[in-house]
């Protein structure tokens, strides 16, 4: 080992050792509840801290953001109504350990930022960001993975809970069936949502919404694996197919929004997305710029497109229309987790052109929505509300 390489590993097993002494030092306090996604202020984390917001009293909530300016009035303002304290700090700063350290629960939703050390006495609990259909975290070989001891992890069914068990290395026991907070945004519509879509998206009001929500084959992120041999999903499909499909969405009187995965190397390459009348591309920057969270949208869409996407599992409370593009199925170097091809077989296939017309023009329900799904999520049948099961499971306590 080089000198500098040797130094290096002292100086980072100083700083472990340091902050581990400093987070025993660090007092814990009652009520302060913490949160943290990626990207800011998103996903399980954001649906359960507005929930809570609005449900409890007397907590001081805290924020862990990379760009706090950007998210901190967002966020306040689903505590302005209520006698709640919010605070909103950058990662890997000295004020985000202390409020880390000092937190008497923690909420996150990408797992454990790897700059936090491990804690213990506090209540940590990993939300995650949707059931997996493709190996994640210890069960997927390519990638290294931390290992958390949280305190719990949830889970939208039975069938999953073994699975979350494994892929996190914590006991079943403390898996969670509660049903994840963002599909609680599903189960009613916002009409300030269809109409923030509309006026940012320049969509009629009498206009359907198709969600196309493509998962990354290649990330812009170095250190992700790819999952695949092709680029993106545009490499599926021909030039001339996404004019095909422009002119039969607006024929239908509908739009085809395709949300690119925040982790897409399309991201950092907008110069290759195809607009056209029919179809809005958007990437992660201009999503963040919108404003609108994407489970709200989906609250109001008519229909879902995607492929290997936990998107399928939590949708079908919806109980509407979605499909599945086939063609890059077989080239997912994860695979896929066993027992989980129905999900994708309750879907309308996609596999050429013209059956993404088809599915277009009439939009065919799910065959096994209504049962078959409850095998996956619980909230397809019992509706119950997630933010509230996880309060009460834990035992804070609510608004009076």
């Amino acid at each position: 080992m080089k000198c500098s390489e040797f130094g290096k590993t002292i100086l980072r097993s100083l700083i472990r050792v340091t902050l581990a002494t400093l987070a025993g030092i660090i007092k814990q306090k009652e009520n302060k509840i913490l949160f943290h996604s990626m990207p800011d202020a998103t996903d399980n984390s954001w649906h359960l801290y507005r929930y809570m917001s609005r449900h409890l009293e007397g907590k001081h909530f805290v924020w862990l953001c990379e760009s706090p300016p950007s998210v901190a009035e967002r966020i306040e303002k689903h505590n302005r109504a209520s006698a709640n304290r919010v605070s909103v700090v950058r990662n890997r700063s000295l004020l985000s350990f202390f409020h880390f350290c000092s937190s008497e629960y923690i909420f996150v939703s990408h797992g454990m930022p790897s700059f936090l050390p491990v804690l213990r006495r506090a209540v940590i609990v990993n939300l995650w960001h949707g059931m997996p259909i493709k190996p994640i975290e210890f069960l997927n070989k390519k990638k290294k993975t931390r290992f958390v001891p949280y305190s719990y992890v949830l889970s939208t069914s039975d069938f999953f809970s073994p699975i979350m068990a494994d892929a996190f290395r914590v006991p079943l026991k403390t898996v969670m069936v509660t049903g994840l907070p963002r599909n609680d945004a599903l189960l009613k519509e916002d009409p300030d949502a269809r109409r923030g879509l509309e006026s940012a998206l320049n969509i009629g009001p009498d206009t359907g919404i198709v969600f196309w929500l493509p998962t990354y084959r290649n990330s812009y992120v170095e250190t992700m694996p790819a999952d695949s041999d092709i680029n993106s999903f545009i490499d599926e499909w021909s030039e001339s197919f996404w004019e095909r499909v422009s002119a039969a969405a607006t024929e239908a009187r509908k739009v085809v929004v395709i949300k690119l995965h925040t982790l897409d190397i399309l991201n950092e390459q907008e110069r290759r997305l195809h607009q056209h009348a029919g179809i809005r591309f958007v990437s992660r920057d201009q999503w963040a710029h919108i404003g609108i969270d994407l489970y709200d949208a989906l609250a109001v869409a008519s229909a879902l497109v995607t492929d290997l996407s936990s998107v399928l599992i939590d949708y079908a409370v919806t109980q509407r229309p979605m499909a599945v593009t086939c063609r890059s199925l077989d080239r997912y170097s994860r695979g896929m987790i066993s027992g989980t091809k129905p999900i994708l077989s309750a879907c309308y296939q996609i596999t050429d052109e013209a059956t993404f017309i088809d599915f277009l023009r009439s939009p065919q329900a799910n065959p096994r929505n209504a049962n078959g799904f409850t095998h996956y999520n619980k909230q397809v049948e019992d509706r119950e509300v997630a933010c509230r099961s996880i309060i009460k499971r834990l035992g804070i306590a609510p608004m009076a």
